[in-house]
């Protein structure tokens, strides 16, 4: 397949993979997953309650606690569920892109006149680099390389 022709062949006659994947299974992982983070940082502020581990917070940290206790919560909560997403970013990248392989348009995926297809190209790089790094090569394939007229293999 390194000639042009056969590219070109090979693009526009290859079948659309469409996942076996759907919206309600992808939003019963985003609650199991909400619900998750919420129960083990509650209770991990518990357990630190309870241990008194906020005694050894620098003496601006426990002000605020103790005068802003409903923003204290906030924002322990809001940097676990950040650091959490961080965790499972690539995982929920992949199932977002399987879920567009699935309910994309015909029109609207045969587009792509590369080999593998944009969102095959995507998730091999989420499963091979870091997820910065694998940002960085799918936004360079997407905006740089998929161009209107050239059919071409472009390996991760």
């Amino acid at each position: 397949m390194e000639n042009s022709e056969a590219v070109k062949e090979f693009v526009l006659s290859r079948p659309l993979v469409r996942p076996k994947t759907s919206i309600f299974r992808a939003v019963k992982y985003v609650i199991l997953f909400l619900l998750s983070v919420a129960v083990i940082s509650s209770a991990f502020y518990a357990l630190c309650s309870l241990l008194g581990a906020f005694a050894y917070l620098p003496e601006g940290v426990r002000s605020f606690m103790t005068e802003h206790p409903i923003w204290h919560k906030v924002l322990y909560a809001l940097v676990w569920y950040t650091l959490s997403f961080l965790c499972v970013i690539r995982e929920a990248s992949i199932g977002a892109i399987r879920l567009y392989q699935r309910y994309a348009p015909e029109h609207v995926r045969e587009r792509c006149l590369c080999v593998p297809s944009c969102s095959e190209y995507s998730i091999l790089c989420l499963q091979k680099y870091c997820f910065l790094h694998a940002l960085c090569k799918i936004y360079k394939r997407l905006f740089k390389t998929c161009g209107p007229m050239d059919y071409i293999v472009d390996w991760p």
